[in-house]
């Protein structure tokens, strides 16, 4: 996915990108991708501190798909945005086994 990286390396060095290959031999992985309700691939997850899981999207490579990438990544990397669960954008808390839960 050259342009996802593109877009890591270039326009969002500062941000983490974590990629997780999925596939029907790798037990652990596919569980993650499970438990997270990642159903069609690339699939983004956006993290920020003691709030966990604020966004899921998934995106193709087309134009109008990357653009709401990019738009996503500004708004969830701006540090002003108050990312607390349930209270901006499309937030919510990863219900997954071990995942710490935020009161």
């Amino acid at each position: 996915m050259p342009k996802v990286h593109s877009i890591a390396a270039k326009e969002h060095p500062d941000v983490l990108f974590v990629k997780v290959a999925v596939t029907s031999e790798d037990g652990e992985a596919a569980q993650l991708a499970q438990a997270m309700s990642v159903d069609r691939f690339p699939s983004f997850h956006f993290f920020s501190g003691a709030a966990g899981l604020v966004a899921s999207m998934t995106a193709t490579l087309n134009a109008e798909s990357l653009a709401n990438l990019r738009a996503a990544l500004r708004f969830y990397s701006t540090p002003q945005v108050p990312l607390v669960a349930g209270q901006q954008g499309p937030a919510a808390v990863l219900d997954a086994p071990g995942w710490p839960r935020v009161a």
